[in-house]
């Protein structure tokens, strides 16, 4: 059984929650990567992306919880789409 741990980001925008299969991004920029795994003290968050020319190479890395932010947008799209989904 899989839980995910929800986190509260301290130096991000107020109350900001992030959850296992959230996109993020590093605050200074890059990729945009879904996170994988929150450590139980909410230190550590391992994310991954696609790099390469193709795009073809799965990375991984740790980073602290302050350094991400959410993609917004990604999750507004997807909220819109569930919607979309129930009206039909």
């Amino acid at each position: 059984m899989k839980k995910d741990v929800e986190l509260i980001m301290k130096n991000s925008k107020p109350n900001q929650k992030l959850e296992i299969g959230d996109i993020v991004q590093l605050k200074s920029g890059g990729p945009k990567m879904t996170i994988q795994f929150i450590d139980k003290r909410g230190d550590s968050i391992k994310c991954q992306w696609f790099a390469g020319e193709k795009f073809d190479k799965l990375e991984a890395g740790y980073f602290s919880p302050d350094s991400l932010k959410e993609m917004a947008e990604d999750k507004e799209k997807e909220l819109n789409l569930k919607k979309e989904d129930l009206l039909y």
